[in-house]
């Protein structure tokens, strides 16, 4: 059984960065609440996202849920704030 563990911003492969919480069953992962990010609008790069939350140039698309294969993933980065929507 799955559980939500965190939020994360992931990168997937082909630049598509994503972030959403984070449900890993081993098999897949499941980001809920997902948005893409589709600009950063960040000075101090994708870290900055993950301290700070978006910012007032930080583009999002709402896509609902993204599912992938576990392990698919570039990198993903903890968020260190609930700012996210």
């Amino acid at each position: 059984m799955s559980k939500v563990t965190d939020r994360r911003i992931v990168v997937m492969p082909y630049g598509w960065v994503f972030v959403g919480d984070w449900q890993d069953d081993g098999n897949r992962v499941t980001l809920a609440r997902a948005h893409c990010i589709q600009r950063w609008g960040t000075t101090k790069g994708i870290g900055e996202l993950a301290i700070k939350g978006p910012l007032p140039e930080t583009v999002l698309c709402h896509v609902g849920a993204v599912i992938f294969k576990s392990g698919n993933e570039v990198v993903s980065i903890p968020c260190q704030t609930d700012n996210w929507p």
